[in-house]
């Protein structure tokens, strides 16, 4: 086996596996390896998350833009509709993946929602699919006490 590289946080996530934290009598070195699996494990969490956003949006959109009507199925959707997160994710705690902040557009639909134009505010955007920002952050909030 190699030597391990003096710094293996800079080594991609699968390589880090393979080079342990060595320092035995540091409780610090062995938190960061922890820390580091953990974050991994977020991540796959996330990507759960996130195509389960995804799915129950497009399911109770019918498979289709919401603002435009264009109509896609279970097979096609992935490629061409996208769900648009209402409040941006930065701003939502969790993330804003809840169906009370996703809405199914087309890219034509999504591209004028991401600069709001042509009528597409958040107060429109939450009345096509009976939500609302309270709603959403409320529907936020639950999924971090689940957590």
């Amino acid at each position: 086996m190699k030597n391990p590289p003096r710094n293996p946080a800079a080594l991609p996530a699968k390589m880090r596996r393979a080079f342990p934290m060595r320092n035995r009598n540091s409780k610090r070195a062995n938190e960061n390896h922890n820390n580091q699996y953990d974050d991994e494990i977020n991540d796959m969490n996330k990507k759960e998350t996130r195509q389960n956003f995804r799915n129950v949006c497009f399911v109770r959109d019918h498979y289709s833009c919401v603002m435009c009507g264009y109509k896609s199925n279970k097979e096609n959707c992935e490629n061409e509709l996208d769900v648009h997160h209402i409040i941006s994710r930065k701003i939502m705690p969790n993330g804003g993946y809840v169906l009370e902040n996703g809405i199914s557009l087309c890219n034509k639909s999504h591209i004028k929602a991401e600069d709001n134009l042509d009528g597409y505010t958040y107060d429109i955007l939450y009345n096509q699919i009976k939500s609302s920002k309270e709603l959403a952050r409320a529907a936020s909030l639950k999924l971090i006490e689940r957590k």
